[in-house]
């Protein structure tokens, strides 16, 4: 799940840009700070165009110092972090905190187990041959 989780982030925070409150805190809280609080925007503002939630976004980010403005410093975040577990925590507790229940529910859906196995029945096999013309040899 936290696979998805910050996959489905991440990718939304990069379409539309891409800790304490400083920017002298350290990066990764930095980046925790941010990530939390832009996906909860997100979430809040779902129904804002996809240039007023980039823009929103991008004032997040940089209110904890990154350079929004550098495309190639927001990417190396993101794969920076991308498998941090602190990074995989914090977003999973922003997702239960701020995602609409039906979203956690759908969320939920996508991780259940597949089952490996075909269905058991009682029924007999079905198979080509007709037992009329089978010959039993002795």
């Amino acid at each position: 799940m936290k696979k998805v989780l910050s996959t489905l982030v991440v990718g939304s925070l990069l379409l539309v840009s891409c800790g304490s409150k400083t920017a002298d805190a350290p990066e990764q809280d930095r980046f925790i700070s941010a990530m939390t609080e832009a996906t909860c925007a997100a979430f809040e503002g779902a129904d804002l165009d996809q240039e007023s939630s980039k823009q929103k976004s991008m004032d997040i980010f940089s209110k904890y110092g990154f350079d929004v403005n550098d495309d190639s410093v927001m990417q190396a975040l993101q794969t920076k972090y991308a498998e941090v577990p602190e990074v995989d925590a914090a977003m999973k507790k922003a997702f239960e905190d701020c995602a609409p229940q039906e979203f956690l529910d759908a969320m939920k859906a996508l991780e259940a187990p597949v089952a490996d196995e075909a269905p058991t029945t009682d029924a007999a096999p079905v198979t080509d041959e007709d037992p009329a013309t089978d010959v039993v040899v002795e």
